[in-house]
């Protein structure tokens, strides 16, 4: 704090690049410095982990149906396919949601506007052709990816999160054979090979399904 240049490594001086040291003896609770980060920094000021260890999937949980509603047009449906072609989050995509559709279809269609990595909108169309077993199955799975992922620091590395915890932390539930039934069986609809993964078109078959005329 008095200007003068620091090694930066110790609890009661902990920094660099420039910044002014940290004592980190000082902060509620009470830290020690991280030597091994780049710059230094108080281990209690770290990142979160990315991901997060993922405690459980909570007791009752389950995704509620999605009312059916005459909110867009088969226009808007078709327009909702060319703009989210590339993904639910590029610039077309979410152009189309604020500026190009009329608030309601936005706001139907909106429910279903998550990357196949995110399992949301997945889960969601899913839910019609569950079993209460399954839905809580379905729901877990959704919980399991958001709260591992929620706290990366960019969409970048929030994606990677996404498909790795996939394959790991959310495994038992992904790999379910309930959710594989539905989605080569009656919710066919909802699954995303049935458009060799284009998202665009699964966008327009699940939007006219729930949102359509």
């Amino acid at each position: 704090m008095s200007g003068a240049c620091q090694v930066g490594f110790a609890d009661v001086r902990c920094g660099g690049a420039g910044s002014a040291c940290v004592d980190c003896t000082a902060l509620v609770p009470a830290s020690t410095c991280d030597v091994n980060g780049s710059p230094p920094r108080c281990k209690s000021e770290e990142q979160p982990a990315c991901p997060a260890a993922y405690p459980g999937c909570p007791a009752g949980l389950a995704m509620v149906p999605f009312p059916a509603q005459n909110a867009c047009s088969a226009s808007d449906l078709l327009s909702a396919a060319g703009a989210c072609a590339g993904g639910a989050h590029t610039y077309e995509c979410n152009y189309f949601f604020s500026m190009a559709v009329d608030s309601t279809c936005a706001a139907c269609l909106g429910a279903f506007d998550y990357d196949f990595v995110e399992q949301v909108g997945i889960a969601l169309c899913l839910t019609p052709y569950l079993s209460a077993t399954c839905s809580h199955t379905s729901a877990c799975i959704v919980d399991c990816v958001q709260f591992s992922c929620q706290s990366c620091p960019d969409s970048g590395s929030a994606e990677s999160c996404d498909l790795q915890v996939q394959s790991s932390a959310c495994a038992s539930y992904v790999q379910d054979p309930c959710i594989a039934q539905a989605l080569s069986l009656a919710g066919a609809v909802c699954n995303p090979s049935t458009y060799q993964d284009q998202f665009g078109a699964w966008l327009m078959a699940v939007g006219a399904k729930a949102c359509g005329p």
